[in-house]
């Protein structure tokens, strides 16, 4: 009877310990899941929290359904539409912010302490100062499944027009264009576009190339037509980072493979190029 008392007092206990402990950041993300991406089903969600990342592959306009519910969501809508893609790429990517007392080294640190909107406000700051920083590109690599092994995706990266200075200041401009040569590993030199627009503490950076795109002597996209959007979301939990890539190019079993292989990597390496600098 002694030994059962001592067991249920321990399973009671437990269950308290964890109802204390661990649900408040459970609630915190599963609030901002509900809040800006309300179409996450219960399974990706807890992909999303334990593996920090979900992708879904659209085959047509009507199913990107991962666009956050922010204010930017239409305009997002709007140019996804515009392109008549018949590749394409969704993926939210979600990290929690650390606090002081359970930091990893190389993260970055919040404190607790302060007002949720000064947490925030610091965080979309210093996303703002990455993301315009496009000459950081250079150098930043991806996992060739072809080759099996890493390897660098941008070889260089020049802004042509539009720099920006004072960049971690809370001056952000509402909407900023920058033009820039990229060179990567798949389609050479190339020039692109590079759109920005802030709103409501969420930043919504969009990039569509130039120039027509090859592969060796091959055309496989025009003007235009591969787009990139990232959106940062600096919630209450932590970080939410929606990517998504589409390219209409050669309906050819092989062309369109190898190009979605490719948004893939953008996708993944433009993330990552984000998260190591935000989290550095």
């Amino acid at each position: 009877m002694r030994t059962m008392f001592f067991s249920i007092l321990t399973v009671l206990q437990f269950a308290l310990f964890s109802f204390n402990v661990f649900p408040e950041v459970n609630h915190e993300f599963s609030d901002d899941i509900n809040i800006y991406f309300p179409d996450i089903d219960e399974k990706e969600k807890q992909i999303l929290k334990s593996k920090g990342r979900i992708d879904r592959y659209p085959d047509a306009f009507n199913d990107f359904a991962l666009i956050p519910e922010i204010s930017l969501k239409n305009k997002i809508r709007e140019e996804i539409e515009k392109t008549a893609f018949n590749t394409a790429i969704e993926s939210v990517f979600y990290s929690g912010y650390k606090t002081e007392a359970a930091a990893d080294p190389g993260r970055d640190t919040f404190d607790n302490n302060n007002d949720n909107s000064d947490k925030i406000q610091s965080a979309i700051n210093k996303a703002f100062a990455i993301i315009t920083d496009i000459e950081g590109l250079s150098g930043i690599t991806y996992y060739s499944i072809s080759d099996k092994k890493e390897k660098i995706l941008f070889t260089m990266s020049r802004i042509l027009t539009g720099q920006i200075t004072g960049k971690e200041s809370s001056n952000i401009p509402m909407e900023h264009t920058i033009t820039a040569v990229i060179e990567d590993t798949t389609f050479g030199i190339n020039k692109y576009i590079i759109d920005y627009k802030f709103s409501d503490n969420h930043i919504v950076m969009k990039m569509s190339n130039l120039e027509k795109l090859k592969l060796g002597f091959i055309p496989v996209s025009g003007k235009n037509e591969l787009v990139f959007h990232i959106a940062v979301i600096p919630a209450e939990s932590g970080m939410f980072v929606y990517c998504s890539g589409i390219c209409k190019t050669i309906n050819a079993p092989f062309i369109r493979n190898r190009i979605r292989d490719s948004i893939y990597n953008r996708v993944t390496a433009l993330y990552y190029w984000f998260s190591d600098n935000f989290h550095s």
